[in-house]
């Protein structure tokens, strides 16, 4: 079972210090809600850079297990892509 201290602690680490995949980087704000059947969801916006590109759009992640988010980005007027993301000590 996943305690919610440590979701919030992973989701401040994540707004604090932004994202990087592949070439894309960039910032995210949210917060956490509780859905009805008691899973946390992080409901985000992004804006980055990809490719020197500027990049901005939304996302949701929920907390599947310890440090592990799954998800989907959706970028304005673009693709939307899911991932799982494995936070790294």
């Amino acid at each position: 079972t996943v305690k919610y201290y440590s979701w919030v602690k992973l989701v401040y680490q994540l707004s604090k210090l932004g994202y990087e995949f592949g070439v894309q980087s960039g910032n995210m704000n949210g917060r956490v809600e509780r859905s009805n059947n008691g899973h946390l969801h992080f409901i985000f916006t992004f804006e980055g850079t990809d490719e020197m590109g500027p990049v901005h759009g939304f996302g949701t992640a929920t907390l599947v297990e310890d440090n592990t988010l799954e998800g989907e980005l959706r970028y304005h007027m673009s693709d939307t892509y899911r991932f799982i993301w494995k936070r790294i000590k």
